[in-house]
């Protein structure tokens, strides 16, 4: 998934899950959809264990992603609109 971070196809939203940055590419897509699948079962059980709602973890969980992302990597902002670290 870094590769493809690094490429430029694959980015962050701010509701934790990852989405794809440009054209549909099918081993990409099935890493995308098995991420998320991932983490949002750990969205699930973090907001079991802090009583937190699953999106406000989701939303804590992107915030960390961004601080510790790399330069260059993409996120998508709640408008849609994608920006570049």
């Amino acid at each position: 998934m870094i590769a493809a971070k690094d490429a430029g196809l694959v980015g962050e939203g701010v509701d934790g899950l990852l989405y794809h940055r440009v054209t549909d590419n099918k081993p990409v897509k099935g890493l995308i959809e098995a991420e998320n699948s991932d983490r949002r079962a750990l969205f699930e059980s973090l907001s079991r264990k802090t009583g937190g709602t699953k999106e406000e973890v989701a939303r804590k969980f992107s915030q960390g992603i961004a601080k510790k992302a790399k330069k260059g990597h993409w996120f998508r902002k709640a408008s849609g609109d994608w920006v570049k670290k």
